[in-house]
C-alpha cells in the first residue's frame, strides 16, 4: 500500500520530532506563566518589571530586566535574569 501525498515516514535533517515541540511549547508556556506571576507579585509592592526587548544575544542589554517604581518611572534596579528578579521581589536580594 502506497503512502498518502505528503506523508513522510523517514524524518529530514530540519524536522524536529514532536517530542521536541512539546518540550519548547511546555518550556515556553513555564517561562510565561513565571513572568505572569512575578509582574503581578511587583505591581503588589507598587513597582513594574520591564523586560529588554532586544534579540541581538551581543546587544549589553540583552536579556536584562528591569524594576521600576510605578508612579516615578524611576528604575531601582537592573537584573540580569529571571532568577534574580524572582529573588529581589522576594525581598532576598535588597
Amino acid at each position: 500500500m502506497a503512502d498518502p501525498p505528503g506523508y513522510s515516514s523517514r524524518s529530514t535533517p530540519g524536522d524536529t520530532s514532536s517530542y521536541i515541540q512539546r518540550y519548547i511549547a511546555v518550556t515556553s508556556t513555564e517561562e510565561k506563566t513565571r513572568e505572569t506571576r512575578l509582574r503581578r507579585m511587583a505591581e503588589r509592592q507598587g513597582l513594574t518589571i520591564r523586560k529588554s526587548r532586544r534579540r541581538d544575544p551581543r546587544a549589553i542589554d540583552y536579556g536584562r530586566w528591569w524594576v521600576v517604581h510605578s508612579n516615578t518611572d524611576r528604575r531601582l534596579v537592573e537584573l540580569t535574569d529571571i532568577d534574580s528578579l524572582e529573588r529581589y521581589l522576594m525581598g532576598e536580594d535588597r
